[in-house]
């Protein structure tokens, strides 16, 4: 998927958020947002079975199997590709049963 990645030196940064409230602030605000997004995923695991993080991970990104390979989606989730495959199985034949 088409991105922009910006990359700056810490010490540069650290620079940038020293001479500017507004920056720092912003920073501030980002890694915020980055920590409770990481704690979120680490309790997750613990939290939801394979295929409870994989319908999560579906309803908040629908498009996600077009966008990754499977091998993708199941290091992301920790489990195997194996694993995506039966549970994707599963679904398929609980909505074709159902």
């Amino acid at each position: 998927m088409p991105c922009e990645v910006y990359v700056i030196d810490g010490r540069d940064l650290l620079q940038m958020y020293l001479g500017d409230d507004e920056a720092h602030l912003q920073g501030r605000l980002i890694a915020e947002n980055l920590f409770t997004q990481t704690y979120s995923r680490f309790l997750d695991h613990y939290r939801y079975d394979a295929r409870e993080r994989y319908e999560r991970l579906l309803a908040r990104c629908p498009l996600i199997v077009q966008q990754l390979s499977l091998r993708d989606i199941a290091s992301f989730l920790n489990v195997t590709p194996k694993t995506i495959s039966q549970i994707r199985r599963d679904i398929t034949f609980e909505v074709n049963d159902g």
